[in-house]
This record gives C-alpha cells, sequence and structure tokens, in this order.
C-alpha cells in the first residue's frame, strides 16, 4: 500500500511539473512560427474566435476568452495597429464596438491555423490514433476534475488539509 501512495503521490509531482513545461514548450514553437506574422501566441485565441465569427462586442469576447475586458481592450489595440483587426460602432449600441478581422488577419487566421496543425503533429508524432485520443480523453476527464475541483476549493479550508 505504501508503494501505492508512494507512486500516487510521485505521479502528481510529475503530472505538476509536466504539464507547465509541455505548455511553455508548445507555447514558444508556436510562437517562432508566428512571429513574421506580427502575432503572439498570446492573440492566436481571439484570432481563431474571429475568424469562426466575426463582428462580435468586445464584452462576449472578454468572456469567451476568459480575460478581462482592460486586458482585451490591449490586445485589441496592439493588433489593431499592426493591421490585424478593426474595430467598428455596433449598430445597436453606441456604447459598444464590433470587432472585425481586415484581409491581413483573415490571411494570418488560416496561417495560423496551419501552423497549429503542424506543431501538434509534431508534438504527437509518434502516438497511435487510438493513443491521441486515450490521451485527449485523459486531458479532457483532468480538466473537467479540475472545474469540478475549482467550485470545491472555496468552500476547503486549506488548515484542515492533513500534512506531509
Amino acid at each position: 500500500m505504501a508503494q501505492v501512495l508512494a507512486a500516487r503521490d510521485s505521479l502528481s509531482g510529475s503530472i505538476v511539473k509536466l504539464l507547465p513545461r509541455l505548455l511553455s514548450l508548445y507555447r514558444q514553437n508556436i510562437n517562432k512560427m508566428v512571429q513574421p506574422y506580427d502575432v503572439s501566441v498570446g492573440q492566436t485565441p481571439l484570432l481563431y474566435l474571429l475568424n469562426q465569427k466575426e463582428g462580435r462586442n468586445q464584452a462576449e469576447l472578454a468572456k469567451v476568452l476568459g480575460v478581462k475586458p482592460s486586458s482585451l481592450t490591449s490586445m485589441l489595440n496592439r493588433m489593431g495597429k499592426t493591421g490585424l483587426l478593426e474595430r467598428r460602432a455596433s449598430d445597436t449600441d453606441q456604447r459598444a464596438y464590433n470587432v472585425y478581422l481586415t484581409d491581413k488577419g483573415r490571411r494570418v487566421s488560416r496561417k495560423l491555423s496551419a501552423i497549429t496543425r503542424f506543431i501538434n503533429e509534431r508534438t504527437l508524432a509518434g502516438f497511435r490514433g487510438e493513443e491521441r485520443l486515450l490521451l485527449l480523453r485523459l486531458l479532457e476527464h483532468m480538466m473537467s476534475n479540475m472545474r469540478r475541483q475549482s467550485a470545491e476549493l472555496s468552500l476547503a479550508n486549506p488548515d484542515e488539509l492533513p500534512d506531509e
């Protein structure tokens, strides 16, 4: 039983160390490839969203991206200066702006999709199809656990947790 607990604790520690490293390397590799397009890896989710549906308002985009409206405004300003997108006053709300890709933004968004596929394929090199599906299911399961845990954390008292 002690070996099982030690292995479990070792695995937990490994996951905590490996996932941030993996994400960091993934972001570094994408950043290397997107630099020539005046975009950063942090801006890619916004480009993907706008490529799916242009004309979204800033409040909706901030909510979907899970960022503060002020952070989104800074990102929109930077991307507007590089010619990737434009903001237009809303027809229905004088205080709101809707966001649209420019022609350059559409080209870059298509290129980002190709870059992401390229990086993903190399990241998963050597994995068989069923292994890729299993990895995806396991990561989704972990995400589900973390979402559920997030709600539970507000009720937990760290002082009541056992020390090691």
